[in-house]
């Protein structure tokens, strides 16, 4: 997460309602920006009339041009009357309207234009927020959405109210100062603190709102310093100082204040000083109206608070986690997300707060294959689905992350992603699956990996309509050698034995170690058996080759081998049998070389026998 939550609607409605043509274009300005922002395909700022029995639409704005004729086609023809509109609750009860998915033949109780208009173009969902100044109704915001199937929820409520709540304030101020020239008892319907000083500072207004935000009546109010009454604690007193000389040249101080009271009372208030005096006869003091921001501001601060235990909770989640909107934009990431990007490729290598996510593990997509699950499962985790799904993602240096990607309940809904490192965990699984598969000793493969390789190899053989041969390799007189030298001179002469095998086969070969002496070598695509024999005596002069000296291990004189040939062609679907059958044959031959004298190459010219489907 960054920075503090903040909705900037009520900021920008602010700003339109400060608009210079006046407040009727401020209040368009606002339901043009409900529309842009997508809270609502047609918005309109209905007022009551002084007869309290009418309603007049002051602005309006809706996304299709044709529709906002139509409506203004009935607006010039009807008068909407508050008993017989179907906002007309609103405006009796104060209460906000909320209706969605509102059938297509539901009647409303409106006029005849407006009744046409509701046939033409049926409102599928619909929110009214009356506009109030204290107890009274003033107005009513409505925005309804047609075409939109997407109803209306408490968060957009509630932003709604917002913005009521600005169009009451922007009504209230703008008709201020005839509220002023009015009685004390008009100044008490005002929810803000009013109060009027003179030219000294002197209070001569003090309504009821700010007897209540204050704590200090009115008739110990008026006729006192205001600094006697109430310090400002948040400004310096060079600042105050300016900001009221700035009253005498006609300007209008605005400000968010803290002000003590002579009691102790710590109250925030958002405050507008406007000057007064009448024409030509110069200042006469101020008035200023004090909206009561404490409340306001705990709120914020509550918000701050748990906005911060929220990044704490993410923070203190294993790995690196980030989640993401229904829209598909991350809305809030960890901090080590953020140092370490998702993937551990470092800072600024993840998208951030209000990137595109599901674009960026697309991307990752296009270079790993293994990204498809987690694009996936983050597609149906977007959609409701309720499952976990984990995945294993490798990366550039032996490196693995694990992929958790889950449903989130949180507002608006949306996913959770964890990333966590599990390079270590993987590298001890790959470690031991590889000794399972492999000769400890030699590092080369075992015989039960050796027989999965030789079964493959025959399957392609048949494809490609070629023969595999099997070399079967006893060293000669290994005994002899651990007898004379000791075990630790074998096992060194076994590997030595292990590499040369390697260093004489080609790379589509297979060199594997089955038993304390003995080697199968799977030679992979041969042409006949002429070519597996000459490969066979390569592989055993490199035996033969002098054993160069080694510190502490007194080695025998030569190296030598018994060495079995055996060749097949290629089967469709090679069996155990099959592959046990082929390897038979080759250990057979390396028995007659070795009863021959040993050190030589024995080619084996039995059939061997074909098991599974017919080879090609």
């Amino acid at each position: 997460m960054t920075g503090p939550i903040d909705d900037p609607l009520v900021a920008r409605t602010f700003q339109a309602l400060t608009d210079p043509a006046g407040p009727e274009r401020g209040m368009e300005l606002v339901c043009e920006l409900l529309c842009e922002l997508g809270l609502g395909d047609s918005a309109l700022v209905m007022i009551v009339e002084p007869d309290q029995l009418h309603l007049r639409t002051t602005a309006v704005a809706m996304i299709d041009s044709d529709r906002l004729r139509s409506f203004r086609e009935a607006q010039r023809s009807s008068a909407v009357r508050v008993d017989s509109s179907v906002t007309g609750s609103a405006v009796t009860t104060g209460d906000v309207v909320l209706l969605n998915d509102i059938p297509p033949d539901q009647p409303f109780d409106s006029p005849d234009a407006f009744l046409t208009f509701q046939q033409r173009h049926p409102t599928r969902h619909l929110v009214v927020v009356p506009i109030t100044v204290g107890p009274v109704i003033v107005g009513l915001l409505v925005v309804a959405r047609f075409d939109n199937l997407v109803a209306f929820g408490q968060p957009e409520v509630e932003r709604l109210r917002s913005v009521a709540a600005a169009l009451a304030y922007a009504v209230e101020r703008a008709a201020l100062v005839v509220r002023l020239a009015e009685a004390n008892h008009v100044l008490d319907s005002i929810a803000d603190a009013v109060i009027a000083v003179d030219e000294n500072r002197v209070v001569t207004r003090w309504n009821h709102a700010a007897e209540m935000i204050y704590g200090i009546d009115r008739s110990d109010a008026i006729g006192t310093s205001l600094g006697d009454l109430l310090h400002i604690v948040s400004h310096e007193t060079a600042l105050l100082d300016e900001g009221w000389d700035a009253l005498h040249d006609d300007q209008t101080w605005r400000d968010r204040v803290r002000q003590v009271t002579r009691e102790g009372r710590v109250v925030d208030v958002e405050a507008v000083v406007r000057p007064l005096g009448e024409p030509g006869t110069g200042f006469s003091g101020a008035v200023a109206v004090n909206r009561d921001m404490s409340r306001t501001l705990a709120a914020q601060r509550a918000v701050a608070e748990r906005q911060a235990f929220a990044e704490a909770v993410l923070d203190a989640l294993p790995g690196r986690t980030c989640v993401i909107g229904n829209d598909r934009a991350v809305r809030a990431v960890s901090r080590r997300y953020v140092t370490e990007g998702p993937f551990g490729d470092g800072e600024g290598t993840g998208p951030d707060v209000g990137a595109d996510a599901m674009a960026f593990l697309e991307f990752q997509e296009r270079s790993r294959s293994s990204m498809g699950p987690v694009v996936r499962a983050l597609r149906s985790a977007l959609d409701g689905d309720p499952r976990v799904v984990d995945t294993e993602v490798p990366g550039a240096d032996d490196t693995w992350t694990q992929v958790h990607v889950s449903s989130f309940r949180g507002p608006g809904g949306g996913a959770l992603l964890t990333f966590v490192d599990v390079s270590d965990r993987k590298s001890h699984e790959l470690e031991l699956a590889h000794r399972a598969t492999h000769d400890a000793l030699t590092g080369l493969p075992n015989r039960a990996l050796m027989l999965d390789r030789l079964r493959e190899s025959l399957g392609r053989a048949h494809r490609r309509g070629g023969r595999v041969a099997v070399l079967f390799v006893d060293l000669d007189g290994l005994k002899s050698v651990n007898d004379s030298f000791g075990h630790a001179a074998g096992d060194e002469l076994i590997r030595l034995a292990a590499e040369r095998l390697e260093s004489s086969s080609r790379t589509v070969d297979t060199v594997a170690r089955v038993g304390g002496d003995e080697f199968v070598v799977l030679l992979d695509d041969v042409d006949d058996a002429r070519e597996a024999e000459t490969m066979a005596e390569r592989m055993l002069a490199m035996l033969r080759e002098p054993l160069e000296p080694r510190p502490g291990i007194a080695w025998p004189a030569g190296l030598s081998a018994s060495i079995g040939v055996a060749i097949a062609d290629g089967v469709a679907a090679p069996d155990a049998a099959a592959v046990e059958d082929l390897v038979r044959h080759a250990d057979v031959a390396m028995l007659i070389a070795k009863r021959a004298g040993k050190d030589r190459v024995v080619l084996d010219t039995t059939p061997v026998r074909q098991s599974g489907q017919d080879h090609a």
